[in-house]
């Protein structure tokens, strides 16, 4: 499960996500960027689920949305139309075809925002596939609890969004999130660790998104995960 924290302050949100792309036993595939920026739109772009995904969405919301607010309103029909697109390719090469969208960045109506859209039901009852969930100030996946009891040691008298450093406190959230094996639920992959490769930091405020690599982790593409937290 991709490694998706936000952060959102007043004057910025925070994207904390890892490039770990791995086969369903945990091991290490390939390293990939998951996180895009759609710079007219003050936004940046994260997914789980197929690779190939994530970037083409980006590249139907630069053409088809006006602002960040239009891509909010019409994230499913732009969502629909790529998945249209690609899907006999996802299908032909055994990819799948489930998606998790988190969107991050600028409202002209609100400021900070983020939300979250997916394309099937494996994330609980009250997330139906193709509805905008919104996120809180601070939301962190993945989020099981005994992630969330080494959270509660970490941070003891609990974080408010606009005091968490994103690049010190965040590298210590990821370090945390990839200790843990997360269990992926019904389907083809196992319980495994799922965080790793490198941590990339995208911080989106009114006029600018800057990202950068925060961290480096020693995984070997054809290695499991996290073979250092053993």
């Amino acid at each position: 499960m991709t490694a998706i924290n936000i952060i959102r302050q007043k004057a910025a949100v925070h994207l904390l996500t890892d490039g770990a792309a791995y086969r369903p036993d945990g091991v290490l595939s390939y390293r990939v960027q998951k996180t895009f920026p759609i710079l007219h739109l003050n936004a940046a772009i994260a997914g789980r689920g197929s690779a190939f995904f994530a970037p083409i969405f980006v590249v139907h919301a630069s053409l088809m949305a006006t602002s960040f607010d239009d891509l909010k309103r019409n994230c499913a029909q732009i969502a629909a139309r790529t998945m249209l697109e690609i899907q006999d390719a996802l299908t032909a090469a055994d990819a799948g075809t489930e998606f998790d969208l988190t969107v991050a960045g600028w409202s002209e109506s609100n400021g900070p925002s983020s939300f979250f859209m997916c394309n099937h039901d494996g994330n609980g009852a009250e997330v139906q596939p193709w509805n905008i969930v919104e996120l809180g100030a601070i939301s962190l996946a993945p989020l099981d609890a005994a992630i969330k009891a080494e959270l509660d040691a970490a941070f003891p008298n609990g974080v408010h969004p606009d005091e968490f450093d994103p690049a010190a406190d965040g590298l210590r959230v990821l370090e945390i999130q990839r200790k843990h094996e997360v269990d992926h639920g019904p389907g083809a992959f196992e319980t495994t660790r799922s965080v790793g490769a490198f941590a990339q930091l995208t911080t989106i405020t009114l006029d600018a998104i800057v990202m950068k690599i925060i961290h480096r982790w020693r995984d070997e593409i054809g290695q499991p995960l996290g073979n250092d937290c053993a």
